[in-house]
Formats: structure tokens, sequence, C-alpha cells
């Protein structure tokens, strides 16, 4: 949907244009000496990975459109340079760190693992297909993050951001193509073609060839470079012409203008569904309240928090802990 509407598309990249712009903010456990080190270290770390902060933060964005998105985590020891980009770091403390967050296309996703038992049903894992081999292999919970937008039932695989918006960006698909064929015949004129009456009634099988040449010629009759046609010029004992060919003047009756309506209505629902329909002010020709405008951001920049807590929240559930352990540290 987001690849081939615009309003989605341009409210999909204002979110993630916007939230790619939050700078990092480690903020310590406890205000003493070592609180202050193990932010400096966090930092270090989320700085030395394969792939720069915004571009890994980027990637968990894909949530937006796939309803959730999973980043496995790989540690490394952080030994200085290495021709090995998972390997190198700038850093030679030997701690372990991270190499990257690299994320898993849910287009690959074969299922998903949850513990067995009374006790179980919390999910443990990721069946992922895995190219180029494509065999299946289960990527653990605790090694990943898995970014949801909505969480609702905790079901693994979220809610698209833009589920809601499908059904009138089905509409805008439709009016869409009815529009173009609209302004197609009402620009070049509504092809007719007629034959003899006979030719309509007789069954003769070159009676029935004729007529559909001529409802091929018809229906492919196109205002472009290649318009045109060669028709043969016949006439009967009584010299009326037997076969012609002519563009009638069409009227949408205005009809043109309220599918331009419709379809500005269901845009404006596309991007209501994201908080995005500030966008849409002014672009009407008439002028829009400030207030108003306002209101509208406000809100937006609010979903926009919610989104940022989502990603916090999960980093510091699930990358800092694990981090810890790798080092030995306490959880």
């Amino acid at each position: 949907m987001s690849e081939n509407n615009g309003v989605a598309g341009g409210a999909l990249r204002a979110i993630k244009m916007m939230v790619r712009r939050l700078a990092v903010q480690v903020d310590p456990k406890e205000d003493n000496e070592q609180g202050h080190k193990d932010v400096e270290f966090v930092n270090s770390v989320l700085h030395d990975m394969m792939h720069t902060w915004s571009a890994t933060l980027l990637e968990s964005l894909t949530m937006l459109e796939h309803g959730y998105s999973w980043l496995q985590m790989v540690a490394k020891v952080r030994k200085g340079a290495n021709k090995n980009p998972l390997k190198a770091s700038r850093h030679s403390d030997k701690l372990v760190g991270f190499a990257g967050w690299f994320p898993h296309s849910p287009e690959w996703n074969n299922g998903w693992v949850f513990a067995p038992g009374e006790d179980g049903g919390y999910l443990v894992g990721l069946r992922h297909l895995a190219p180029p081999d494509y065999h299946e292999v289960i990527i653990p919970r605790a090694k990943s993050l898995h970014f949801r937008v909505e969480q609702s039932l905790d079901n693994p695989e979220g809610s698209a951001i833009l589920r809601t918006a499908f059904r009138d960006w089905w509409y805008v698909q439709r009016l869409e193509e009815m529009e173009g064929i609209g302004l197609e015949r009402t620009l070049a004129g509504l092809p007719v073609a007629w034959a003899p009456p006979e030719y309509f009634t007789s069954g003769h099988p070159e009676h029935i060839t004729v007529l559909n040449q001529l409802d091929q010629m018809v229906r492919g009759v196109r205002l472009d470079q290649r318009m045109g046609l060669v028709i043969p010029r016949s006439f009967d004992e009584r010299g009326n012409q037997m076969f012609g060919f002519e563009l009638m003047n069409a009227s949408d009756g205005g009809r043109g203008v309220a599918m331009d309506a419709a379809i500005r209505r269901h845009e404006a629902r596309i991007a209501g569904s994201v908080l995005a329909d500030f966008m849409l002010l002014g672009q009407e020709g008439a002028s829009a309240a400030f207030a108003l405008s306002a209101d509208k951001t406000a809100l937006f920049l609010q979903a926009l928090d919610t989104i940022a807590e989502a990603i916090a929240g999960e980093v510091n559930d699930q990358a800092v802990p694990l981090l810890w352990r790798l080092n030995g540290w306490y959880p």
C-alpha cells in the first residue's frame, strides 16, 4: 500500500524521517560513578555496530508496514580493527558488544515457537526460512528484538499501522483507474464503429470474423503516438457506406468532479488512519486555521512519542540485560 499510494507513502515517510532524527539518550540506573560508566559503555556499544544507529532504527520501523519487526542481536568481542565487519570494533577493551541488530523479513517468517506445557504459552522464537538455502532456522526470542506497534492480545504479528486504511486504499485504486479511463474517453471521444445490419444477425463465419475485428479495433483505440486506423472504404449497391468508424464527443456530465471529491475523501481517511491528515491541509485551495493545524500536528507528535517509547522499551528489556549477561555482570 505504501509503495503505490502517495498519501500512505508520504505519511509513513514522515513518521520514519522524524523518528530517525531521535538521538540516543541513555540514563544511568543509579546516579553514581558506576552508573555513569554503564551509560558510557552502552553508548559506545550502540555506536559501534556494523550499521549506524540511524539505519538500525529505520529497520525497527518496518513494524509500521508489517505490524512487527524482528531484529536478531549478534554479539562480538571488541578487539579493535578487523577485516571482518562483524568483528571490527572501535574499541580494544575485550568487552562483549553487539556486531549489529540484523533484521529478518516477515516474508520469510515460517511461524512462531511458543513454550509448551501448562506454564508455557509465551513466545520463545521465530521460525525463519533463511536465504539462500531456505532451511528453517529458529531464532531465539532471548537473542532478538521484537518490535510491535500494537500488542492486542499479545499477538506476535502485531497490527500494521495502515491496516485500517486498506478499504479506502482499495477504493482510491479503483476510482483512479475509472478516472483515467473516463478522462481518456472524454478527451479522445467515444470510439464507434458500424457495419451492415445483416452482419449482426446472419451468423455467417465471415461476418462474425469482421465483427470481432471491429470490436478489437474499437477497444484498442488509444490517444497516443500510435493512434490511427486503416479500414476499407466499401459501399453497397445503393451507394451506402458499409463500414465506418468515428469518435463521438463524450461529456462526463460533471461526474469527474464528483469522482475527484470521492478520491480526496478516501485519501483523507488514509491520512487520518495514521493521524497524518495535517498533510492535506490547504491542498484544496482553502486556507486552514492555524489552531487546527497545531492540534493535528501535536497529536501526530504524540503518536511518534508512543512509537519511540515502544522501541526504547524493547531495547531496555532485551538488549541491555543480554549485554550485561554476556559480560558476566549483574543482570
